[in-house]
């Protein structure tokens, strides 16, 4: 994917939060922005281990989950699908330093795991509906 394209995506995920209206989301969105949140990769090993990865993941899941709320008419409103999909790995900011071999290695440990540490992240900014703190 060239720079142009990358930007182009980036914004989309911009957008798309920002239609939430959600009080806080524009917060939240540059807080994404200063943090790293377009650059950082997915994982260290599984997926998406490379810059801009953590956005292709969200990008894939959120498609999956549109598709699946279509397909299996689970009634999610769009905002829901938007949150849920673009947020759920926000812990993953930071997390990941380069380790010079061109790949990443973890930058710290957390005890608590991912879901929980993205909830409070989001949960700093955006109230959540209950639906979609337990999705």
């Amino acid at each position: 994917m060239d720079t142009t394209e990358r930007s182009e995506l980036n914004q989309s995920i911009k957008d798309a939060l920002l239609l939430t209206k959600r009080a806080g989301v524009d917060d939240l969105v540059a807080w994404m922005e200063t943090h790293g949140y377009f650059q950082c990769p997915a994982s260290t090993r599984f997926h998406g281990v490379y810059e801009g990865g953590l956005v292709d993941h969200c990008v894939e899941d959120y498609s999956y989950l549109e598709k699946l709320n279509i397909e299996l008419s689970l009634g999610l409103e769009k905002d829901t699908v938007r949150i849920v999909a673009f947020l759920h790995d926000l812990c993953k900011v930071g997390k990941y330093i380069s380790n010079n071999k061109g790949g990443y290695k973890t930058n710290n440990n957390h005890l608590k795991g991912h879901a929980m540490l993205s909830l409070e992240i989001i949960e700093r900014f955006i109230e959540l509906s209950e639906l979609e703190h337990k999705m």
